[in-house]
């Protein structure tokens, strides 16, 4: 067992640095097929010991959740990707056929949750830990490309990407004071932007909003 907890101290350690040097600073330490097999091995441990340590990444969904916004309960969770390298156990319609398959871009930026009610934008809300997230409907209006009303009479959820450009993002790198420790990338700029607690934080800063998930409509 003593051997067991070690290599899941170890995976976690690996793990969790290479996430805190990405995030951080942009910078790879490990490819994601790496980074993947490193993550799968630590769920079989987990999954075969029963031991999981608070810290281990497979217990986070997303951003931590911090004290200063009101907290929002997600009506649907919205959790993480599931992961897999064994084609059989995709469904049959989306497995890959005479050499074929469909490729969709990621979007690195910062899950939202923004939900609809006859028509008009009702709350915003961070993914958070995928259960509960935080309310920042108060920076909507500054949030390019998420509509205030919709032309849909009914209880509407939809999930996105809140997302900086490159531009956007040395713009304000190059405004802050001198003695002011510069963001290290847009990613991290955009969660940070959307969290923001003062009113009219957001309007020179072009977070852009890209719906990706339609998650309920009536």
């Amino acid at each position: 067992m003593s051997d067991n907890l070690n290599k899941i101290k170890q995976l976690i350690q690996t793990l969790n640095h290479a996430a805190d040097v990405y995030y951080n600073t942009g910078d790879e330490i490990m490819s994601n097929y790496e980074y993947d097999k490193l993550y799968d091995e630590l769920v079989d441990l987990e999954t075969k010991t029963g031991i999981i340590l608070p810290d281990s990444p497979t217990q986070k969904a997303g951003s931590e959740i911090t004290p200063s916004l009101k907290k929002i309960t997600h009506e649907y969770p919205a959790l993480s990707l599931a992961k897999t390298k064994d084609i059989t156990l995709f469904p049959k319609t989306f497995q890959v056929q005479d050499n074929k398959a469909v490729i969709t871009w990621k979007e690195d930026g910062g899950t939202l949750v923004a939900t609809y009610d006859n028509g008009i934008l009702t709350t915003l809300a961070t993914r958070g830990n995928g259960i509960i997230g935080q309310d920042v409907t108060h920076n909507a209006p500054f949030i390019k490309g998420l509509p205030a009303k919709i032309p849909i009479q009914s209880h509407f959820v939809v999930r996105g990407e809140a997302l900086m450009s490159y531009e956007a993002f040395e713009r304000v790198n190059n405004n802050l004071p001198d003695n002011a420790e510069l963001y290290k990338n847009p990613r991290n700029l955009a969660n940070a932007t959307v969290s923001l607690t003062e009113e009219k934080q957001l309007e020179h800063r072009e977070i852009w909003f890209h719906a990706f998930k339609l998650v309920h409509i009536d």
